[in-house]
């Protein structure tokens, strides 16, 4: 069941090799290696970003993680880069994103998050993996339960909007949300901070997430950035974490070379990194044309 495993995710075609079956087993082996440790809060959140074959890969992870004992809350479409914040902030022993990030919708994936929020390495994988030859530690009437928890978008936007108090009055940003996991967010968390935020490709169908647009595609929020006059537009990809900045002449800007030039600690991550950008943007007047390539 691990062939599909690569590096720090699990992915492949939804509904093939990432079936119904595998999702079973592998929450299943992740159930046991979570309850192998007596301290142990047996508590797991999963989210997922927009494709179509999440609802199913979800209820497949709820019943196997159930059946070795472990409750799991369901947060529902968010960034994967919430996980952090969620699995902290709730005590949980483990954080599962359903999601394949920039790949097209007919993939899916697992990504990981230990109980620190820290994403998974090979180290955590190979744990899990030699759980699965072990017997359920389960008795029948000790079977987990499955809760919906309807802050965590909430509990996400706030934690972003931490990251940075400079207000974005008088900002005009454009931002392409690929019809993935920020399709609400996005919006919501420079808004907030006093951005004028126009959004594109906002409106998933579960097809959609990745198809000629957000990071995969900078054409579109390329020409909206200089028709509509915008300071600056974010190109996010599917799963709402990673991004491509726009400059005021719709030229791409890496998220690196922006967070060296506007002296964004290297360890933020993408959305905190593009508000603490946007701020110093708005409150400096420096433009993003004058981050050297």
């Amino acid at each position: 069941m691990w062939d599909i495993y690569t590096k720090d995710r699990i992915t492949g075609i939804a509904n093939k090799e990432l079936s119904v079956e595998f999702a079973l087993e592998f929450a299943r082996v992740a159930g046991r290696y979570i309850s192998s440790d007596e301290q142990a809060f047996k508590k797991v959140i999963i989210c997922r970003d927009t494709r179509q074959s999440g609802h199913m890969l979800e209820s497949a992870l709820c019943a196997g993680l159930c059946a070795e004992g472990i409750n799991v809350y369901v947060v529902g479409v968010v960034p994967t880069s919430a996980m952090h914040s969620l699995v902290t902030k709730y005590k949980a022993d483990m954080g599962i994103s359903i999601t394949a990030s920039d790949l097209a919708s007919e993939y899916n994936g697992f990504r990981l998050f230990d109980k620190t929020g820290k994403a998974a390495d090979r180290d955590m994988f190979s744990k899990i993996y030699g759980f699965s030859h072990s017997p359920s530690l389960t008795q029948s009437m000790k079977v987990g339960k499955v809760r919906r928890l309807h802050t965590a978008l909430r509990d996400y936007v706030d934690y972003v909007k931490s990251y940075s108090t400079l207000s974005l009055s008088g900002l005009k940003i454009a931002i392409d949300c690929a019809n993935g996991s920020a399709f609400e967010c996005a919006k919501i968390i420079f808004s907030e901070r006093g951005a004028y935020v126009e959004v594109m490709h906002n409106n998933p169908d579960g097809e959609n997430i990745n198809l000629d647009c957000g990071i995969n595609n900078l054409d579109p929020i390329k020409n909206f950035v200089t028709s509509h006059k915008c300071d600056m537009g974010i190109a996010l990809g599917g799963d709402g974490s990673n991004a491509v900045l726009i400059d005021e002449d719709g030229n791409e800007v890496s998220i690196k070379d922006a967070m060296d030039a506007f002296s964004v600690p290297p360890h933020f991550e993408a959305p905190q990194a593009c508000l603490i950008i946007a701020g110093t943007i708005a409150d400096s007047g420096k433009k993003l044309s004058g981050v050297k390539r």
